[in-house]
C-alpha cells in the first residue's frame, strides 16, 4: 500500500534487510503488521508497539463541546501531500459555505495550491503552516478530522484523543483496527455525504462529547508512555539470550 517510496528501495530493503532470518521488525499496529506479511516473504520475529503520546496531552482538560454554541471549528494535521488528502477536506467544504464550520490546516508543503481552491471557492478553511507543538492549539477545536488514504499510526490522532478532542476520520482499514469505535468514520468518495455527518454536529444530532470522553479513556489504556516502555523492554527480553 506504499505508493510513495521508489520501487527499488523497497527492493532493496526487501533483499538486504527484510528477508534475511536474523531481521526482526516491530510494527506499529496489528493492521500494518497483516498488510507487511501478506507482501513480504518474512523469516525473523515480528512484533506489534504503537506509537505513544506525550503526557502533556493527557494533562490537558477534558474538552468540554458548548452544545449552544453556533459555530464548529475543526482542525487538521499532516504534510501536505497526496497521501493525506486535504484537498478532498475542500471538496467538503464547498458544501458548506452557508454554515459557521471552519477548517484549520496545520502542515508543511504547498500551502498557494491550497489557498487557490480556498479563495476561489470562499471557502472557512485556512492553512495555517508548520506548527511545532498542537498540544499549545488542540483545545481551540471542537473536532479533530484525518481525510487519509492511508496511515499507519498517526500520532496527532492520538494527541488529539488524549486531550479529549473528538475524532473524524477517514473510514479505512488502519485507522478502525486502531481506534475503533472511538471515531466518526467517513466515505472518501462523497463528499455530500461527509458535509452532511458535519452538519449533525453542528446541529447537535451526533453526541461528540461523550465520544470524546471514552476515547479519552481509550487513550489511557493504549497510548500512555510508561506502556510503551513495558511492551518495549518485554520486546528486548523476548530477543535477547537468557543467560
Amino acid at each position: 500500500m506504499d505508493n510513495e517510496t521508489r520501487p527499488v528501495m523497497r527492493y532493496l530493503e526487501r533483499k538486504l534487510f527484510l528477508e534475511k532470518a536474523q531481521c526482526n521488525i516491530i510494527s506499529l499496529s496489528e493492521f500494518t503488521k497483516e498488510d507487511f506479511l501478506r507482501s513480504i516473504s518474512f523469516k525473523g520475529r515480528m512484533f506489534v508497539l504503537n506509537n505513544f503520546v506525550a503526557d502533556r496531552y493527557f494533562n490537558l482538560p477534558q474538552k468540554k463541546y458548548d452544545s449552544n454554541k453556533k459555530e464548529l471549528h475543526l482542525v487538521a494535521v499532516g504534510a501536505l501531500k497526496e497521501l493525506k488528502n486535504f484537498e478532498y477536506l475542500l471538496e467538503v467544504f464547498q458544501q458548506l459555505t452557508g454554515f459557521e464550520i471552519y477548517l484549520d490546516i496545520y502542515g508543511d508543503g504547498d500551502i498557494p495550491k491550497y489557498e487557490r481552491v480556498i479563495n476561489n471557492n470562499d471557502l472557512k478553511v485556512k492553512m495555517m503552516g508548520h506548527i511545532d507543538d498542537i498540544a499549545t492549539v488542540i483545545h481551540q477545536y471542537d473536532l479533530f478530522i484525518m481525510p487519509s488514504k492511508f496511515e499507519g499510526f498517526p500520532l496527532s490522532l492520538f494527541e488529539a484523543m488524549a486531550a479529549g478532542v473528538p475524532l473524524m476520520l477517514s473510514d479505512i482499514g488502519p485507522l478502525r483496527s486502531i481506534v475503533k469505535e472511538h471515531a466518526i468514520y467517513f466515505p472518501l468518495n462523497d463528499a455530500a455525504s461527509v458535509a452532511a455527518i458535519m452538519q449533525q454536529i453542528f446541529n447537535n444530532t451526533i453526541d461528540i462529547s461523550g465520544m470524546a470522553v471514552k476515547a479519552k479513556a481509550y487513550a489511557e489504556k493504549t497510548v500512555r508512555r510508561d506502556i510503551y516502555i513495558k511492551r518495549l523492554l518485554d520486546i528486548y527480553n523476548q530477543l535477547t539470550p537468557q543467560k
